[in-house]
């Protein structure tokens, strides 16, 4: 079977991180001596990418595995960087789909000199690098519920993953050569992201090509069981109700969705977890549409939370203050107005983001560009422009005259700091609105 699941994928995706050229706050300003930025991209490596230094004019570079260097002369404390993510080849049916995802993120030195950027392959899936072939033996029948299990393997950066649509799983699948880490789910559903996992067990140092385990056969049993945990959220705005919580187990370079919880989730047991694993879970709250189906403006607001945590206990949502958004005035591209929100005043690690998404050819093709800037590369300025790439080799040209684009406006006070990898015991709450219009 193939080795790519709709379950694997990269902390880096977690969000809709990335925004940002807007606002004329991000001109050069005065500051130390020279000062390089280094920049790597995650999971996977740009199409294309190139840069903005101060308020100079954006300039072609060139990204590697290893990532992206700029050099800012003295004075210049402000950058751009904007770059193309394109997923992989899919199909529907005989028709090709593609996905491509352009991204532009604004900061400062302030917010450092070293940034991880998310580079979206468009769906979660998996890069198990060099392969070998994993052979498994195993059988969930003894949890109650479980109808099917689902196998993670991973290895430095590189991972796969391989469902199973019956609890007893007997075969083999691609997995990165050498001493892997590989994860066993047994869950009530293998398809899709909503699945209940039900139990778990961690098999480090496997070697591959080889066999799990030795090649003796696993039962899972009632010590591999998750245990059920209550969730509580606080500060419900009026008029909110509270969504959903999604769980999720970080493994390293790559994450699984537990479960789309909601009063409770289901903690791990001490043998599904190794050393540096921890939980995401993202609880929030949602504004209740109106009654008798009165229009409401903008259609969507949420105030959520993300928790990075290594307990799996009792999970309290703190949730922000909301903030109402009608949107921005539709353009060929938009401006987004973020001012008057003042939930995260005086905090760090707050930025504002922008999305833009829409579709072609019989809504097949998706389209995404997403813009971001710091607070301190915003220095007070309120607005993100969308900036036209278009004449850029590589980068995208806006919808066609009457699509319907779907815009999200964000704003996140990250307690990693701005672009930066998320960390166990961490917290990122936020605030969301959207909506939609046709393109003028």
């Amino acid at each position: 079977m193939s080795s790519s699941s709709l379950r694997v994928f990269s902390p880096a995706l977690m969000f809709l991180l990335v925004s940002g050229c807007g606002g004329s706050s991000g001109s050069s300003s005065s500051g130390g001596g020279p000062a390089a930025v280094n920049i790597t991209f995650a999971p996977a490596t740009p199409t294309v990418v190139t840069a903005q230094i101060g308020s100079g004019a954006f300039t072609m570079q060139t990204a590697s595995s290893s990532g992206l260097s700029l050099s800012l002369p003295s004075g210049t404390t402000t950058f751009a960087v904007a770059y193309v993510c394109n997923p992989p080849a899919a199909t529907s049916g005989s028709q090709p789909v593609v996905q491509p995802n352009e991204y532009v993120v604004e900061a400062s030195t302030e917010d450092g000199t070293s940034f991880q950027l998310p580079c979206s392959l468009g769906i979660p899936g998996s890069s198990p690098g060099q392969t070998g072939t994993l052979a498994v033996n195993v059988n969930a029948s003894g949890i109650p519920g479980a109808s099917n299990l689902y196998f993670v393997a991973e290895n430095g950066s590189n991972a796969s993953g391989w469902p199973s649509t019956t609890a007893n799983a007997s075969g083999s699948f691609a997995a990165p050569a050498g001493n892997d880490r590989v994860e066993v789910f047994a869950s009530t559903s293998s398809s899709g992201f909503f699945g209940k996992v039900l139990a778990a067990r961690a098999f480090p140092n496997q070697t591959v090509p080889g066999s799990l385990n030795g090649g003796a056969a696993v039962a899972l049993g009632s010590a591999d069981e998750a245990t059920p945990e209550p969730i509580t959220y606080q500060n419900i705005p009026t008029g909110f109700q509270p969504g959903a919580a999604f769980v999720s187990l970080n493994m390293g370079p790559t994450s699984y969705l537990l479960e789309d919880a909601t009063t409770q989730y289901d903690a791990l047991p001490a043998t599904a977890m190794v050393s540096g694993d921890y939980y995401t879970l993202t609880g929030d709250a949602i504004r209740a549409l109106p009654a008798n189906g009165a229009p409401q403006t903008p259609p969507i607001a949420e105030v959520a939370v993300t928790v990075n945590s290594t307990s799996g206990g009792p999970m309290t949502f703190n949730l922000p203050a909301p903030w109402i958004y009608a949107g921005p005035t539709p353009a060929t591209w938009p401006t987004f107005d973020f001012s008057g929100y003042t939930g995260f005043a005086g905090q760090s690690g707050v930025y504002d983001t922008g999305t833009l998404t829409w579709t072609t050819g019989a809504g097949l093709d998706n389209y995404s560009v997403s813009i971001s800037a710091s607070a301190n590369y915003l220095r007070g300025a309120t607005s993100l422009t969308v900036p036209d790439l278009s004449g850029l080799q590589g980068f995208l040209s806006p919808p066609g005259s009457g699509t319907q684009v779907t815009w999200v406006a964000k704003i996140f006070q990250d307690s990693n700091g701005y672009m930066q990898p998320a960390q166990p015991n961490s917290t990122v709450p936020s605030v969301l609105n959207e909506g939609g219009y046709n393109e003028p």
